[in-house]
């Protein structure tokens, strides 16, 4: 085709050729500017010790979960927290991930009994940068068991760092004022709403970091203190650790 009608689309083809290149030197400077390295991170990058002491920590965390398995299997048998032979059946599990919420964490799950409709089960968290916890997690046929012993005894937790999930999503496992209160703090409605009306409930210990040294027996604890939460005869001198 030839003519001044031919000459605007090559004139337009040629326009869209330059905005695109220029679009495209655009992304590139962008791009580049996304890859650049602070001054921290280019000191890190060159310091493979850090990732290696990290992994060693990581380590450390799965060998105390895996001596916290004998303690607790012991403190459940002692103490008869009645629950089907079945629910003590499915062996602990550790595992372990690089990204809940940007960072590494280490989970040890027992009981775990997790069900699409019930759930008992106590998770113990490691978060890198955060905080150990051990948190007692119920729904169905376990909450309409355990929430009213619970609620019933949910002032024992009062001294110690104990918290109740206040939150719609059961699957949080951050400390965020929206989503743990402090039993010490929370009111009879907050503990009625969270522990019996909402279809799951959730009461977690939490312990710092800087306590690592002595985490062993704080953990033991916390399982101590949800065991004593949800049985009904519970005597403190049966079990000597």
């Amino acid at each position: 085709m030839k003519g001044p009608i031919n000459a605007r689309s090559i004139s337009m083809s040629s326009f869209l050729i330059n905005v695109l290149r220029k679009v495209d030197v655009v992304s590139l400077n962008m791009n580049a500017a996304k890859i650049q390295l602070s001054q921290d991170e280019l000191l890190l990058v060159q310091n493979g010790e850090w990732l290696l002491t990290k992994n060693r920590i990581i380590e450390k965390v799965q060998t105390l979960f895996g001596l916290l398995i004998v303690d607790v299997q012991k403190l459940f048998t002692e103490h008869h927290v009645p629950l089907l032979p079945e629910d003590f059946a499915i062996p602990p599990k550790i595992s372990k991930g690089e990204n809940y919420q940007g960072l590494p964490y280490v989970m040890l799950d027992y009981p775990r009994c997790f069900g699409k409709d019930d759930i008992f089960a106590v998770r113990t968290m490691f978060w890198w940068g955060n905080f150990f916890s051990t948190t007692l997690h119920l729904k169905g046929k376990y909450k309409n068991d355990f929430a009213p012993i619970l609620k019933k005894k949910i002032a024992i937790f009062s001294g110690h760092p104990f918290y109740i999930n206040i939150q719609t999503d059961q699957w949080r496992h951050d400390f965020a004022l929206d989503n743990y209160k402090p039993i010490l703090e929370a009111d009879a409605a907050t503990i009625q709403e969270n522990l019996i009306k909402k279809d799951f409930c959730k009461i977690s210990g939490k312990v710092d970091l800087q306590e690592w040294n002595t985490i062993h027996g704080k953990l033991i604890d916390f399982y101590k203190m949800i065991i004593k939460g949800i049985t009904i005869n519970f005597r403190d001198d049966e079990t000597d650790l």
